[in-house]
Parts: structure tokens; C-alpha cells; sequence
């Protein structure tokens, strides 16, 4: 009979490689541009929603935005060329919207972050990584390698450096030296929520706990986790959860 745990692994997985994961044959390779456009998308989903920051049917996505706005096409250059000063104007529509922006909730010091590490970063690429983020994992190294190089850019933390290494891998064909046991879960707000409910962490639980407990659970892919990110979208929301619907209901003592 399969215990609590085990149930919970396969929930978890069947949604991450069901839902999440393309499989091999429909991973889409990037150039060098299209590597350095993932780089910013990912780096910028930390202070901003990941439509925006990638686009979608209805969303442009920033660096594509930024591209019209700027008339320059290539990412590298884009932000090398202009300083914090262009790029953060450049994240506005206008003047108008520049101004209304300072006052929402400190947006504006949000736009001001974003850019500062996306100039930061592009250059960096430009002068250590041969101007293409296609380098970070270019001599196959392993997972937390590959993680750490990436959480060294400023702007990158767990999460997005998570996100950015297990979108490279399962959407876009990357290879590790020790396949998906590299790849860590992305702690963000729905998996650790679900993970506190069911107990599998304390509600204060740091992002890299998360990150400890999923690799503890399964330490040959500890990425599968990730699949709990369908469980909060879906049903285990922060608030008004639809417990009864839940294919965790049965294994779950939080019943909010």
C-alpha cells in the first residue's frame, strides 16, 4: 500500500511532467539571442508577474516591449548600450506614466531594481560569458553548478534562479551532468503553501528549506516537486482553498 508520502510524490510528479515539462521531442533549442531575452524574462519575473516579464496572447513581455520601445533588436546590446537611467525610462510608456508610476506602491523603485540588474547582468555576459547566456551551461555541468552560476547574477535568488535552470532544461533541451537530480524545485508562494499545509514544512519555512525538503523526498529528482505549483494554483489558494476538489484531500490535515 502506498504511504502518505509516496501518494503525495506521485501527485506532485504526474502534474510536473504532465503539466509542466515538455517532453524531449518538443523542447525548442534557443540562439544566443533567444538564451540572453530567457536570461532577462527570468531575472525580471522577480518583481514582476510571469506574463509580463515573458509575455503571453494578451502581453508583450518586457524585453520584447523594450526591444519596440528602444528600436534595438538584439537583447545583449540593448542593455549594455543605455545606462539605468535610459533603460528605467524605457520601462514606461511615457512621461505621465513615468510620474503616476513613483506613487503606486513604490513601483517605480521596483523598475528601478529590474533594470539596475539587467544592465548589470548583460554585461557581465557580455564580458564573462562571451556575450551569450548560452555559456552558463554550454560545458554540461551539473545542477547546482549550473544553479549557482546563475544565482550569481544579482536579482537572481532561489526562486528565479530555479525557475531560469528548470525552464533552460525542460523547454529548451539543456543538458546536466546529473540529469534532473541537479534541478531544484523553485520555492515560490503556491508550492510552499501547499507544503506547509500539508506539513511538509512550518509555515516560516525559508525558501531554501523548501528547496531541503523536496531534496530530501526525492533526492534523484528533486524538481518534481514543483508539480504542487498546479495543487496551489488550482485548488490550495491562500484563500477560499477548494479542499473538496483537491486530489490531495485525503492525505491533507489542514482542511482550511
Amino acid at each position: 500500500m502506498m504511504n502518505r508520502i509516496d501518494y503525495i510524490r506521485k501527485i506532485a510528479a504526474n502534474n510536473f511532467w504532465g503539466d509542466m515539462a515538455r517532453s524531449p521531442q518538443d523542447r525548442q533549442p534557443l540562439d544566443d539571442e533567444g538564451w540572453n531575452s530567457l536570461f532577462i524574462s527570468c531575472l525580471v519575473n522577480r518583481g514582476i508577474q510571469w506574463e509580463r516579464a515573458m509575455g503571453s496572447a494578451t502581453e508583450l513581455g518586457f524585453v520584447n516591449e523594450m526591444k519596440m520601445r528602444s528600436g534595438i533588436h538584439d537583447t545583449l546590446t540593448l542593455f549594455t548600450i543605455n545606462n539605468d537611467v535610459l533603460l528605467e525610462w524605457l520601462a514606461f510608456d511615457d512621461d505621465g506614466d513615468y510620474a503616476a508610476a513613483g506613487g503606486r506602491n513604490g513601483s517605480l523603485l521596483r523598475y528601478r531594481y529590474t533594470v539596475e540588474h539587467c544592465h548589470q547582468a548583460m554585461c557581465r555576459i557580455r564580458d564573462e560569458w562571451g556575450g551569450s547566456a548560452r555559456f552558463l551551461h554550454a560545458d554540461e555541468p551539473t545542477g547546482q553548478q549550473f544553479l549557482q552560476r546563475v544565482m550569481s547574477f544579482g536579482g537572481y535568488g532561489a526562486k528565479t534562479s530555479g525557475l531560469y535552470c528548470r525552464v533552460a532544461v525542460l523547454s529548451h533541451g539543456v543538458t546536466l551532468w546529473d540529469n534532473y537530480a541537479g534541478l531544484d524545485i523553485s520555492p515560490d508562494r503556491h508550492c510552499s503553501r501547499v507544503m506547509t499545509r500539508l506539513g511538509l514544512v512550518s509555515e516560516d519555512a525559508s525558501p531554501q528549506e523548501v528547496i531541503d525538503k523536496a531534496r530530501e523526498l526525492s533526492p534523484y529528482a528533486p524538481v518534481e516537486w514543483d508539480g504542487l505549483f498546479i495543487i496551489g494554483l488550482d485548488y490550495c489558494h491562500a484563500s477560499d482553498p477548494e479542499c473538496s476538489i483537491c486530489a490531495l484531500i485525503g492525505v491533507c490535515g489542514s482542511r482550511c
